[in-house]
């Protein structure tokens, strides 16, 4: 393994290009509709093909539990003794 600089341009670029996302986006469609869920998926591009792939699926545990349309208010109970961090 070798570490790689970048240029500055290169680092301002998108990993992906629009066509790319699109790809991406009907292969995620297809993954959902094979588990009949939400998925949380991942992708790579190959080092040395340069394509993209699905490394892992697996099911989405956290933004399809959120409850539609309520809105959670929190208070707290207590007050500390001192600020801890502030900015």
């Amino acid at each position: 393994s070798e570490t790689v600089d970048t240029t500055g341009e290169e680092q301002k670029s998108w990993s992906a290009t629009d066509k790319e996302v699109e790809d991406l986006a009907v292969m995620a469609v297809k993954i959902e509709k094979h588990y009949g869920r939400p998925m949380d998926i991942e992708w790579a591009r190959d080092g040395d093909d340069g394509k993209l792939y699905i490394v892992q699926a697996r099911p989405e545990t956290v933004a399809s539990q959120k409850k539609v349309g309520v809105i959670e208010d929190y208070k707290m109970l207590e007050k500390g003794a001192s600020v801890l961090a502030s900015g």
